[in-house]
């Protein structure tokens, strides 16, 4: 009978190269918690520019206008800085942004992407999927 080793399934310690270093979490409930709060944050915060504020804003000035949607973009950028912060250490979300152009966009993007590994710690599921998502391109599909 052929043993089936599951530990070389599973998946909860990660090396990210991100901005040009290594970046490395474990993954437990803790960061598991941390994850969702974060991803709670910005949906609340994209949810809360409703269509009633567009309107209202609308009869603001350019400058108005212009000045609401930085400050919603700097609570994105702050949210996720602070993430970064957390579990890569102090300063990593600075370094993650500037090294990015100071791209708001790239840094959620960054976060998205780590955050979709995060969701996978079945490591022969994310390789078959990787492996699907090249077959299919080869394909032309």
């Amino acid at each position: 009978m052929t043993a089936i080793n599951i530990d070389n399934q599973i998946q909860t310690q990660y090396t990210f190269t991100i901005a040009g270093k290594e970046r490395q979490m474990t993954f437990s409930d803790v960061e598991a918690s941390e994850l969702s709060k974060v991803e709670f944050q910005v949906t609340k915060l994209i949810n809360s520019i409703t269509d009633k504020e567009l309107k209202e804003l609308d009869k603001e000035t350019v400058e108005q206008q212009t000045a609401y949607l930085e400050n919603k973009w700097g609570e994105l950028r702050d949210i996720i800085l602070g993430y970064f912060d957390k579990h890569f250490g102090a300063g990593n979300g600075k370094e993650i942004y500037t090294f990015y152009n100071e791209s708001t966009r790239a840094l959620a993007t960054v976060f998205r992407k780590v955050a979709d590994y995060l969701d996978k710690v079945d490591v022969s599921q994310a390789k078959i999927n990787r492996y699907d998502r090249r077959h299919a391109k080869k394909q032309g599909a």
